[in-house]
């Protein structure tokens, strides 16, 4: 949801009334079949034979209007080809902005088969019961083509817009194109290697920019990587309007103070008096340090008020916020921004975007990248996110950092304060405050076949981030019922009658490590073999995961967040027993520069007596790993998988 205030655009571009023909409104399917394959086309099991899409930008007194259309064939030779299309998704609902949807399918004898209006069916949902309308595509069949063809009107989009050329099959015979009265300008960024736009020079009575594209790869997917931000496309946005003579319409200075002005908004009396009023109850002015007064508004707030994701405006007003107990995400950082004013902390207002959906370019400023907000708090080095009512300083979502993001602070120039803007990097949290941490003591005096095992896993930042915020949520049964799936996190045959919990408190989380324990002999741990035991050691750190390919790297090793694992195992050998395999512990990988190791699996064993104690390390310091790295990635992360898989020969002697 884009966070800028946006003053109505006509305004600055109604001086001329000069529409262009909706091009494409009269658009209908040829009746001859015009797709000659070639026999590479035709091995494939999918492809994009045509992709054609269009966004034209007409202005009047009237209106203006945002007219796309879209054309694309697809090429359907596989079973799997025939699951994955064998509906043509619609508009929610009847929606009017939709000119028309239209879709038909080439058989491979040559019959050709139009779906109508008729033929659209409704689904539903199952997860919020929400409608959707779709064609299906019976009887589609391998060496089909699927043709669709699409043209909506929208509200005109001027500050931002990216369109992507490629997807996870090959593209062939593809098309961009970007057509607007003459006095318009745009500026265009191609992105991940697509081609340059170019201006069309031959248009007189329009402006029209375009690409094409013979072919284009597929984006192969593979494991660690986000799909959408390596795919080729093009950014576009508004850049002048020759009849008013203006230009860097999509400028940050615009937008910090517009943003600014959002969310300082001049209160009503009654609205200072409700801020005031919190501000009392969390006696703010007596609060020691700065830290202590982000946590307390923070906690506060996010334990008092509903996040809603509606833009009502009524739920961007202090009054109605105080009085409803909820807020949008405007009127929950209004009010995060009002309390820390009364306590005097230092903050500047970051908006940024989801990077593992569109990365935040700071070489090309649009208003699509101003998507979420944070608080940023200089002299704690920390950002804070208003509106993720289940996070906590200094934890924020992983996808909004490591990226770069709108920073807005503010000077005072005499009377005046001027928001002024500036992009920066988000860093990264270290990955020491991403951890997790197993030590589990097996005790082999009692039983052999059967040792006690007791268990003590601690978590903390995202690592903890899907048990932790939410147990003050859970009544009793819920309770239960985590409990019991932590068990069978380590293992699926454990079982544990009673797991102990700390720091479940309703603002723990980003505070206080999660920490769960049992101990149990319920387990199948141990195997007999004539004499001697099988210690299945490696299960006890709970499943890994593996990576192998066969295809070579094509993308760079994008994770989340960093992160760091350390295990502790403690046991003691059975009397009469020796461990035949012992060096099976020793497992090492280390990758990096010199001292800066970024990359690390090491596993050990201290033997004293009877006494075994094994440590294993395991860290990630980066968020991205360059593709040449890609096989030392994957050895460290097949070294835990390989360390799961150890199991340690108790010979009798």
């Amino acid at each position: 949801m884009n966070r800028i205030k946006i003053i109505a655009i006509f305004v600055l571009f109604s001086i001329f009334e000069k529409n262009i023909a909706q091009e494409y409104k009269d658009f209908i399917f040829s009746k001859e079949i015009n797709y000659e394959l070639t026999p590479s086309q035709k091995e494939s099991e999918e492809a994009v034979l045509k992709y054609f899409y269009s966004t034209q930008y007409t202005v009047s007194d009237d209106e203006d209007g945002q007219y796309i259309f879209a054309h694309t064939a697809r090429w359907i030779n596989s079973d799997k080809a025939i699951k994955e299309n064998n509906k043509v998704y619609l508009a929610a609902s009847e929606n009017t902005n939709y000119l028309f949807q239209k879709a038909r399918v080439i058989k491979s004898n040559g019959e050709i088969v139009e779906l109508e209006k008729g033929d659209i069916k409704e689904g539903v949902y199952e997860e919020n019961e929400q409608k959707y309308y779709y064609f299906a595509l019976e009887g589609l069949e391998k060496g089909s083509i699927i043709e669709t063809a699409t043209y909506r009107k929208q509200r005109p989009n001027y500050y931002g817009s990216l369109i992507n050329l490629q997807e996870d099959v090959i593209r062939y015979d593809q098309q961009f194109e970007l057509i607007c009265p003459d006095y318009l300008e745009f500026a265009f960024k191609s992105i991940n290697n697509a081609p340059v736009v170019k201006e069309d020079t031959a248009a007189s009575e329009w402006n029209r920019w375009m690409i094409s594209i013979d072919s284009v790869a597929a984006v192969l997917r593979q494991p660690t990587m986000f799909d959408n931000v390596v795919k080729q496309g093009v950014l576009y946005k508004i850049n002048r309007n020759l009849a008013k003579n203006t230009g860097d319409l999509t400028s940050y200075g615009n937008a910090s103070r517009n943003v600014y002005a959002n969310l300082y908004p001049e209160y009503s009396k009654s609205e200072l008096k409700q801020i005031s009023k919190i501000g009392k109850e969390l006696n703010l002015k007596n609060m020691e340090g700065d830290l202590k007064k982000i946590k307390g508004i923070e906690n506060y707030l996010k334990s008092n008020f509903q996040v809603v994701e509606s833009p009502n405006p009524d739920l961007a007003k202090i009054d109605f916020i105080v009085e409803q107990k909820a807020a949008n995400s405007t009127g929950i950082t209004r009010l995060h921004l009002a309390l820390l004013d009364i306590a005097e902390v230092k903050n500047e207002i970051v908006l940024t975007t989801d990077r593992t959906e569109i990365r935040f370019d700071p070489k090309f400023e649009a208003y699509l990248f101003l998507d979420n907000y944070l608080i940023y708090f200089p002299k704690e080095n920390i950002f804070l996110a208003p509106d993720e009512k289940y996070l906590r300083a200094p934890i924020v979502p992983s996808e909004w950092m490591h990226n770069n993001g709108l920073f807005i602070k503010t000077v005072e120039v005499g009377d005046v304060v001027m928001p002024i803007g500036e992009v920066k990097f988000i860093d990264a949290l270290p990955y020491s405050m991403s951890s997790d941490d197993i030590e589990v003591n097996i005790d082999f005096a009692e039983d052999i076949a059967q040792p006690n095992i007791k268990f003590q896993k601690t978590s903390s930042g995202y690592t903890a981030q899907f048990f932790q915020p939410y147990f003050h949520l859970m009544d009793e049964e819920a309770i239960k019922n985590a409990k019991k799936a932590m068990v069978k996190m380590v293992n699926e045959e454990m079982e544990a009658d009673e797991v102990e919990l700390e720091n479940t408190g309703v603002n723990d989380f980003g505070s206080k490590p999660f920490i769960y324990r049992f101990e149990t002999k319920e387990h199948s741990f141990i195997e007999r073999a004539g004499e001697d035991y099988l210690f299945k050691l490696g299960l006890l750190i709970g499943p890994q995961m593996e990576m192998y390919q066969e295809k070579k790297r094509q993308f760079d090793v994008e994770s989340e967040n960093s992160r760091r694992y350390t295990r502790l195992i403690k046991f003691n050998v059975p009397a009469g027993y020796e461990i035949k395999n012992i060096d099976d512990l020793k497992i090492s990988y280390k990758f990096g520069e010199s001292e800066d190791i970024n990359l690390l699996f090491n596993s050990d064993y201290i033997v004293e007596g009877n006494e075994v104690t094994v440590t294993s390390e395991e860290y990630y310091t980066e968020i991205i790993y360059p593709k040449e790295r890609f096989e030392e990635y994957q050895k460290v992360i097949n070294a835990a998988a390989d360390f799961n898989k150890i199991v340690l020969v108790l010979q009798k002697k």
